[in-house]
């Protein structure tokens, strides 16, 4: 029930008037004023009805006045009245009357709320505002703020009654005395206190009473000042969600109850509060505040402890062991510094920032659940330490300074982020216990680790420092991908099964193993041993995947018979010397910068070495060592061997300032190359000392060779990707070659000689030489790298020659006759080799030579050879192989030069000298026997089969035959491309019957409606014959040409009798040209063009026409020389084209129409540089064509615009040829000629608005010269 007015009681009726005098009788009473009755929860009452008057006094006196009414009677139970007017007592009668009483309660649970601004007063000085009578059990007074009481509120006769410091939504504060509390005081018999406001509001109670006020805080905040506020101390103060406040420091020896909702609210400290009795209760204790929350009693509370803000100080006695967590927050502090032994806390968690102060304590915390403490744990020069206990894992992730032992009892202790215990004096595991250190950030360090078997180390994959200041045993396991460093002057026994796989370094002490489990998991990797000022031994044969590091010359000794393999190893600046006649491996390399090989054998695998030692990098007393992989160099020798030895390298990258390998005297050594790169130099400059050098797979031996007289060096490269890379003059003694010989670029005046003073053998290898392509000839003119054999070459060997220079005619003799001096001479043999014992590896040489010409290597041997040109010393040359100016003779035959004898014309013989292929060449006139040296069969006329020297017959043709220098194959493109593209240019323009079909019918105007589309494919096949012959580099050729067409006329007008149209096409398209006159020079080009077209035609009454066109064509293309894309085409044109013609009727609807066309193209073709080097530059074309012709068709009848006809036409080039420079070299195009055309097609229309036309030319060339061929086309016009 609600109240918003004012409800009062009746006023107490007057007292009588006075009676008479005497003795007999007294004045009559007032009547009472009336009341206001709540029958039920749900009545509410009038206001009381006024008393009456009361009779007249006796003997004299007056009469009592009545007593005021009650305001409000609440009979009923459960009821709840919400006060937000006035109640008010009735006022009492005069004379000696009661005042009335604003609320009386006789029902059970009732709730009276007196509300903001609620008033609630009796009519009288220190009488009863409220009034619960006996029975009203339950009931329940609650104030809210700015409400007013005036007036005792009287719960002495009730049980179970509340007195509620309440509020609404408004987060205000209010005050409330708490002296006005007790017996004789304004609020009485209340047994339960409670703070039950809004969340935010506070309740300020400040005064004192010793009165019973068991307080409960279920929400808002309750603020005090002093403990004497609470009342009694043997009232409990309960926080049920509400929060307790400190305004002032307080001090309290009362019990706290904490119930399950305690977290909802707290504690909060603006003073520090010290608390001397039990928490208790399932709730947990939450603590915000700035000040200081001071326990000393033996808490019993099971919830959790959450330092917000603060500190909590435990002292004496005072613990929290109950609780099921403690949770520090940024800034807050738990500190047992004064605790009497230390203490225990559960699920220890901290915020970084929050601090545990142990002075010189140890805290025990037992992990019930995974937990983590991210700040400070022990604060600089705290001797306490650290007791884990528990299942579970405790997290260290911040600072701790401690200094005392760290046990781990049972559970899991673990070290996350920047954290360390590296100042705890010692460090234990128990069985099962565990320290974990893999979420640090760069792992940690410990003091003195021991460890039960049982107990674990988990590293992930950090590093974990142990500092043995005295002996320890670690019996447990180490595991993770981590690494341990060992350092301290005690030793450090590792006897447990451990599994990390990172490293193990030991600085200090020492470590022995006769096994690698102890040093981690067995075949992982990066487990690294690093001997930092220690020894190993090794006593037995296992595999470990470990590296080796040393920081010190350290030695590693394997018994005989022992074989011991390892991961990697590292030396720095160290030595490192294998010894004991067992085997030591390093199968991953690693880095070293001295090795010593003793005994026994030394396997290096991906090892990176590199010295600035004088001594030698390796030294190989005796034994075998192999090197795989990785880099080794050295500023001095990189590998001096002293005794009989084998070098193995495979994959090595070798590199020395000095000598890569030395030998002294008495030396037998083979070095086997094997996926190796070496640029090491090699001297063998000990007597009587052998070098065997076997490069095998995927080998390149770049090292200069010296030996002395008396000593050998035989060179074996084995297989095709086996390379010797020679950079000077070089000597060997015999080679066999499979793979690759390369001499390295030299600039144009140093080139190299490769010496062999004994046989050769050529297993299909290669050998790539540097040569200046120039005339040649005298010896001082042949700049080139040579090899240079004494003994006999078998096999064969691809020759590989890299040119420079400008290239050059080498036939330099009058009319450029061929002589065995001409030409560069690339090997020599003075024993004997077969005329392909080497060859190009191409048809010929032109790339980097800025010459248009072909170079050939021929071959000549006994008394042809020139031994002017000899280089091979002491010995004559037996047989020459040279690179020469490659020749095309009238018969297509590849010659060295002009024949001689070319004038004759009957019974000649032919001479010549095989080619790269062993072909032989002959040049002759007429029938005749041609003798000529090489092997195969001569090709053309005058040349016939022999084996050697022998004679063959050939059939030649009568009269005189000419020779010219052979040109690049790409060069008959070049010179082909302007007649090619202005092929295409004049394909795609055509004429408007090839265009648009019929444009005018008198039968039918649906044919010159305003606005066309009109669309069409047109497909040629066309072969061109030069005016110039093939001796003046004439070249045919055949062109495929496709293309489609899209157009529109746009717009019409009428222009006096004329009808304008105008309108616009695209075409794009494709042109492939083959040149097909010579086997030698032949190449072809693939462009593919797009066409923009203006065109505008003129249409008279008296069925003449003017068509013309303005087009621009755009050409993008590429050459291939017959192997691989050579060159790119880039070139555009600009295209004029103007065409008349008008139509005669002729009898039985014949018709015919004279035309005439006329076209002037500019057509522009971008210079370019080839991959071949070749600079090419082709004059720019201006070609004017001219058409004329007929056109006869035939009005099919009946239809009215079907129309087949024929068509004749001569068209004519009018250009003249035009240069072509190839690198300043200027040769002539050919002319595009004339032709005559015929034509048969046909136009009609499918529907009103859809024509459909098309035709079939072919083409015949005139004079001889120029196309001939045959074209399609074909298209459809819609009209709208």
């Amino acid at each position: 029930i609600t109240n918003l007015s004012t409800v009062v009681g009746g006023n107490g009726g007057s007292g009588g008037v006075a009676g008479s005098a005497g003795l007999a009788g007294a004045g009559g009473k007032g009547g009472n004023g009336g009341d206001v009755p709540i029958g039920s929860p749900t009545t509410r009452g009038k206001r009381g009805e006024d008393g009456a008057f009361g009779e007249n006094g006796i003997n004299g006196r007056v009469g009592n006045g009545g007593a005021g009414g009650t305001a409000i009677n609440i009979s009923a139970d459960g009821v709840i009245l919400l006060n937000q007017g006035k109640v008010l007592g009735g006022t009492p009668g005069s004379i000696n009357a009661q005042p009335g009483e604003a609320i009386v309660v006789s029902g059970k649970n009732s709730h009276i709320i007196n509300d903001i601004g609620g008033e609630i007063r009796s009519s009288g000085l220190n009488s009863k505002a409220v009034e619960y009578e006996a029975g009203a059990d339950n009931g329940i007074f609650e104030m809210r703020t700015n409400s007013i009481v005036d007036g005792v509120v009287d719960a002495t006769k009730i049980s179970n009654s509340k007195l509620v410091l309440g509020g609404n939504t408004a987060k205000e504060n209010s005050t409330f005395i708490a002296s006005k509390i007790g017996n004789g005081r304004q609020y009485q018999g209340f047994s339960n206190y409670e703070v039950n406001t809004s969340e935010g509001s506070t309740w300020n109670l400040i005064g004192e009473t010793t009165a019973l006020t068991p307080w409960t805080v279920t929400e808002g905040t309750l603020a005090i000042v002093s403990d004497h506020s609470l009342g009694s101390t043997d009232g409990a103060l309960t926080l049920n969600g509400g929060v307790l406040q400190t305004v002032l420091n307080v001090n309290s020896d009362r019990r706290f109850n904490l119930t399950a909702e305690s977290l909802n609210g707290g504690i909060l400290t603006d003073g520090d509060l010290t608390l001397t009795n039990v928490i208790s209760g399932v709730g947990g204790l939450k603590k915000t505040g700035n000040a200081t929350l001071i326990l000393g009693g033996q808490n019993d509370y099971t919830g959790r402890t959450i330092i917000s803000s603060g500190n909590l100080f435990l002292t004496g006695e005072g613990g929290i062991e109950h609780s099921e967590s403690v949770e520090l927050s940024k800034g807050t502090s738990l500190n047992i510094s004064s605790t009497t032994g230390g203490t225990m806390v559960n699920n220890l968690t901290g915020d970084e920032g929050s601090h545990v102060v142990l002075g010189d304590r140890f805290l025990t915390v037992n992990s019930l659940a995974d937990s983590v403490f991210s700040g400070e744990f022990g604060a600089e020069g705290e001797t306490g330490g650290l007791l884990k206990t528990g299942a579970a894992s405790f997290t260290l992730a911040g600072q701790n300074n401690y200094t005392g032992d760290t046990t781990v009892s049972a559970g899991k202790l673990s070290l996350s982020g920047d954290s360390n215990i590296e100042k705890s004096g010692n460090v234990r595991l128990n069985r099962d216990a565990t320290l974990d250190i893999s979420a640090t950030t760069n792992g940690t360090m410990v003091n003195n680790l021991t460890g039960d078997e049982g107990s674990h180390v988990v590293l992930g994959d950090r590093l974990l420092t142990v500092n043995s200041l005295a002996d320890s045993v670690f019996s447990g396991e180490i595991s993770g991908n981590g690494s341990l460093i060992k350092k301290g002057q005690g030793d450090m026994t590792l006897d447990g099964i451990n599994s990390y796989q990172g490293i193990t370094r030991i600085d200090q002490g020492n470590l022995r193993i006769n096994s690698d489990q102890s040093l981690g998991g067995g075949n992982k990797n990066n487990s690294d041993l690093i001997m930092n000022g220690g020894g190993l031994k090794i006593f037995g044969s296992f595999a470990s995947d470990r590296d080796v590091y040393f920081n010190a010359d350290g030695d590693i000794s394997v018994d005989k018979d022992m074989s011991s393999s390892w991961n990697k190893i590292h030396t720095g600046d160290y030595k490192f010397t294998k010894s004991g006649e067992g085997e030591l491996i390093v199968r991953n390399g690693g880095d070293a910068s001295e090795i010593s090989l003793m005994n026994g054998a030394l396997t290096l695998i991906n090892l990176n070495m590199n010295s600035e030692k004088q001594d030698a990098l390796l030294n190989v007393n005796n034994g075998v060592l192999n090197i795989i992989g990785g880099d080794v160099s050295a500023k001095n020798d990189l590998i001096y061997i002293t005794g009989d030895s084998t070098i193995n390298l495979d994959n090595v990258s070798i590199k020395s300032s000095g000598n890569g390998m030395r030998l002294s005297d008495n030396v037998q050594s083979t070095l086997s190359l094997r996926n190796q790169y070496t640029d090491m130099p090699i001297l063998v400059e000990g007597k009587n000392s052998i070098l065997n050098i076997n490069a095998g797979d995927n080998t390149t031996l770049a090292s200069n060779m010296h030996k002395s007289d008396e000593s050998t060096i035989n060179l074996n490269l084995m297989n095709n990707s086996s390379n010797w890379v020679i950079s000077q003059r070089t000597d060997v003694d015999n080679v066999r070659n499979s793979g690759n010989i390369i001499f390295s670029p030299l600039n144009k005046s140093e080139f190299n000689n490769l010496n062999i003073k004994g046989d050769y053998s050529g297993g299909n290898g290669t050998i790539t030489l540097n040569t200046v392509l120039n005339k040649g000839g005298d010896k001082d003119q042949q700049l080139s790298d040579k090899v240079l054999i004494k003994g006999n070459v078998s096999g064969e060997t691809v020759l590989k020659v890299v040119p420079q220079g400008n290239g050059d005619n080498t036939a330099s003799a009058p009319g450029n006759i061929f002589s065995s001096r001409d030409g560069i001479s690339l090997v020599q043999v003075g024993g004997d080799a077969a005329d392909n014992a080497f060859k190009l590896d191409r048809e010929y040489i032109s790339t980097g030579t800025k010459s248009p010409y072909q170079y050939r290597l021929f071959t000549y041997r006994g008394d042809q050879v020139d031994q002017q040109s000899n280089f091979l010393g002491d010995k004559p040359v037996n047989v020459d192989f040279r690179l020469q100016t490659a020749y095309l003779d009238s018969s297509g035959n590849v010659v060295p030069g002009v024949d001689p004898d070319y004038n004759n014309s009957n019974n000649e013989n032919g001479n010549g000298t095989g080619n790269d292929n062993g072909t032989g060449n002959g040049n002759g006139t007429g029938n005749g026997t041609g003798n000529g040296t090489g092997n195969g069969t001569g090709n053309g006329t005058g040349n016939g089969t022999g084996n050697g020297t022998g004679n063959g017959t050939g059939n030649g043709n009568t009269g005189e035959r000419k020779s010219r220098p052979l040109i690049v194959r790409q060069a008959s493109s070049y010179l082909s491309l302007p007649a090619a593209l202005s092929n295409y240019s004049n394909f795609v323009l055509d004429n408007i019957d090839r265009r648009l079909g019929d444009i005018y019918s008198k039968n039918n105007n649906k044919q010159i409606k305003d606005f066309d589309f009109y669309y069409r494919f047109i497909t040629s096949s066309d072969s061109y014959k030069s005016n110039l012959d093939l001796d003046n580099y004439g070249y045919d050729f055949k062109q495929k040409n496709n293309a489609m067409s899209i157009g529109t006329n746009w717009t019409a007008f009428d222009y006096g009798n004329n009808k304008v149209f105008l309108g616009a096409n695209y075409t794009f398209g494709d042109s492939r040209t083959n040149v097909t006159n010579s086997s030698q020079e032949s190449s072809y080009m693939v462009v593919n063009a797009n066409t923009f077209s203006l065109t505008g035609t003129l249409i008279n009454v008296n069925d003449y026409y003017i068509d013309g066109v303005l087009s621009y064509g755009l050409y993008n293309g590429h050459i291939y020389n017959n192997r691989e894309k050579i060159s790119r085409v880039k070139a555009d044109s600009f295209d004029l084209s103007i065409e008349f013609g008008k139509r005669f009727d002729l009898v039985n609807s014949l018709e015919i129409e004279p035309q005439v066309q006329l076209i002037s193209r500019n057509l522009y073709i971008n210079k370019v540089v080839d991959d071949n080097d070749l600079s090419v530059d082709i004059n720019n074309q201006h070609p004017i064509i001219g058409r004329a012709g007929f056109k006869l068709s035939y009005l099919v009848p009946g239809t009215e615009s079907w129309k087949p006809y024929f068509r004749a036409d001569v068209i004519n080039d009018f250009s003249n040829s035009k240069n072509v420079k190839i690198e300043g070299v200027s040769f002539k195009t050919g002319k595009n000629g004339g032709k005559f055309n015929t034509v048969i097609g046909a136009s009609g229309m499918l529907s009103p608005d859809l024509s459909l036309y098309g035709e079939l030319s072919s083409y015949q060339r005139i004079n001889g010269f120029g196309f001939d061929g045959q074209d399609f086309n074909i298209g459809i016009r819609y009209s709208f």
